[in-house]
């Protein structure tokens, strides 16, 4: 197996501006769900334990 060193060289400041971007857009991600769950077009369920309960298709 071959290993690689990389090196990932970000502007200052821009991963805060990108972090925040990405807050702001799961806080309307999350608005959203809370509107499509009011017109009850989205519900809410547990997920199933263990993958013996998973639905099969």
């Amino acid at each position: 197996m071959r290993n690689y060193d990389i090196m990932i060289k970000i502007p200052e400041g821009r991963i805060k501006e990108i972090m925040d971007k990405m807050d702001k857009a799961q806080e309307t991600i999350y608005e959203c769900y809370d509107e499509l769950i009011s017109l009850g077009v989205v519900t809410i369920e547990k997920a199933p334990s263990n993958k013996d309960d998973a639905p099969r298709g």
